[in-house]
């Protein structure tokens, strides 16, 4: 009975987690990003180059493996019996466009 209690506990926990995944991947990739233009300004004052352009986003990166860089954001979460179906949108970040990041990202 215990066992019981627990696990449904820890479901509940789970489904409210599950309505927060919008914004928590893109928490994340925001943080990504924006360690990318600070390592970009950081080059820059070293004199160092970013010698590739990524062929998704507006900005430059420093290897050819890089180049095609991609980040998804979830778009839309829907419960379906007793799993989740995710949809993903890519990341529509540009460059320097700091409109992209939210007030409320670390």
């Amino acid at each position: 009975m215990k066992s019981l209690k627990l696990r449904n506990r820890f479901i509940d926990v789970f489904h409210k987690r599950t309505e927060k995944i919008k914004e928590i991947t893109k928490s994340i990739n925001n943080k990504r990003l924006k360690e990318h233009l600070n390592f970009q300004k950081k080059r820059k004052k070293e004199n160092k180059k970013l010698s590739y352009e990524a062929e998704n986003y507006n900005f430059k990166v420093t290897t050819k493996q890089e180049k095609n860089i991609l980040f998804f954001d979830v778009e839309e979460i829907e419960k379906v019996n007793n799993s989740y179906k995710v949809t993903h949108k890519k990341s529509n970040f540009k460059g320097n466009d700091i409109s992209y990041f939210t007030d409320n990202d670390n």
